[in-house]
């Protein structure tokens, strides 16, 4: 299931945007994206992998390392929960890393990505397009996909 957030567009009408995926975020965070998550403007995953979900354990672990002197257990740290186009956006500007979707069949709704860069590690030794992968399926999904694609090329 997608979880979708509205935001306004500059004509002011609702837009919405999918947040991404917990393994998604996830990946996002090893390779450095945060996001303050506290606010309650921000969404976020719990150690269980639950959107907005119960951080008692987190904040108990943080009270218990202020007070006791012991280590906050990481484990039950909160991940930033972005939504497909801040990750997007986040991967452009801090990688250089491009994604591309475009529709393959209209009558399929099937859809292709392609990453483009010239300063990620790029395996292939090819040095624009990195990836070109024919999916099927939604949008959201094939830019789920891509975005995971391009997590893994930062080195």
């Amino acid at each position: 299931m997608l979880n979708r957030v509205n935001v306004k567009s500059l004509d002011n009408n609702n837009i919405v945007d999918v947040i991404v995926k917990y393994p998604t975020a996830c990946l996002a965070k090893e390779n450095g994206y945060h996001q303050e998550s506290h606010r309650l403007n921000r969404n976020y995953y719990n150690y269980k992998g639950e959107l907005n979900g119960d951080s008692i354990d987190y904040i108990k672990a943080f009270v218990r390392s202020k007070v006791d002197g012991v280590e906050i257990n990481n484990s039950f740290d909160n991940v930033s929960a972005p939504t497909q186009s801040q990750l997007q956006t986040w991967l452009r500007e801090k990688y250089d890393i491009h994604i591309q979707l475009l529709i393959y069949s209209w009558q399929e709704r099937t859809y292709c990505y392609k990453i483009h860069s010239e300063k990620a590690y790029i395996p292939d030794s090819s040095r624009f397009i990195l990836e070109d992968d024919i999916v099927i399926g939604k949008y959201e999904d094939v830019l789920e996909r891509a975005l995971q694609r391009g997590l893994n090329l930062i080195k």
